[in-house]
């Protein structure tokens, strides 16, 4: 089992709806309280309970996770309590399930804390660290998954390559710096005129790509007219020589 094999089962639980999470957290937290009711005060069960606390942790946040902790310490107590475990004073139940209760958060919190660091790698293997966009390599990725997913529903997307014209002259006049806030400008104008659900790349020094799913041949003309007025019109905004040159791969089928 690699990390990569890792990875990708901790995105697959990530993006689980929140009633389908906890429909999962609930029949493994009944899991761990019908278990330990049936085998009694002798065997303790104590660690299976941390199962649907770290799965509602990692699926749905540290906020479900902490609701999930104080439901799982109060099923213990309320399981313990009714198979008859006989304690020398009446407060150690309460106390045991404070512990638990305690080591459940302890526990919940540093998970919490696992997924972001774990998120925080993620984006920064996945993006380009200059403009924010997304990788040459993880452009690959999601292309390859749009390519499935349009195999099984038959929608169009459409590729986009955009190349700036000049934009050498930038960094030979100006410096390297006025050339990176051309980079991140252009970025940043890009998203400002698409969809939520198209995607932006760096995918060379000067060059962009785009993936704009369920897109035809139809909708992508006048989007792209649209997307380089308006890439032009920063740059001239900037006084900047800098053009573009785009053009564009319609998919209408698997390739």
């Amino acid at each position: 089992m690699d990390g990569k094999f890792i990875d990708r089962f901790g995105e697959r639980i990530e993006r689980l709806g929140k009633p389908q999470a906890t429909g999962v957290g609930l029949t493994l937290l009944m899991l761990a309280a019908s278990s330990d009711y049936a085998t009694g005060t002798e065997v303790s069960f104590s660690l299976f309970y941390l199962l649907p606390v770290m799965f509602m942790t990692w699926a749905t946040g540290l906020q479900l996770g902490l609701i999930t902790v104080l439901v799982c310490t109060l099923t213990w107590f309320l399981v313990d309590t009714a198979g008859g475990h006989v304690y020398s004073h009446d407060l150690i139940p309460f106390w045991n399930a404070l512990v638990r209760g305690g080591f459940f958060t302890t526990v919940c919190l540093m998970l919490w804390r696992l997924r972001l660091a774990v998120g925080r790698e993620r984006e920064l293997a996945r993006t380009d660290a200059l403009t924010g966009a997304w990788n040459r390599r993880f452009f690959g990725e999601l292309l390859e998954l749009e390519n499935q997913r349009m195999s099984r529903g038959r929608r169009p997307f459409t590729l986009v390559y955009i190349d700036l014209d000049n934009f050498k002259q930038v960094n030979d006049r100006q410096g390297h710096g006025a050339g990176d806030a051309i980079l991140r400008a252009v970025v940043a104008d890009l998203r400002k005129h698409l969809r939520r659900s198209d995607l932006v790349a760096r995918i060379g020094g000067d060059e962009f790509a785009l993936l704009l799913p369920e897109t035809g041949r139809e909708a992508a003309g006048p989007m792209l007219d649209k997307l380089h007025g308006a890439l032009t019109e920063e740059m001239v905004r900037r006084d900047s020589p800098v053009r573009f040159s785009l053009g564009s791969l319609v998919c209408i089928e698997p390739a």
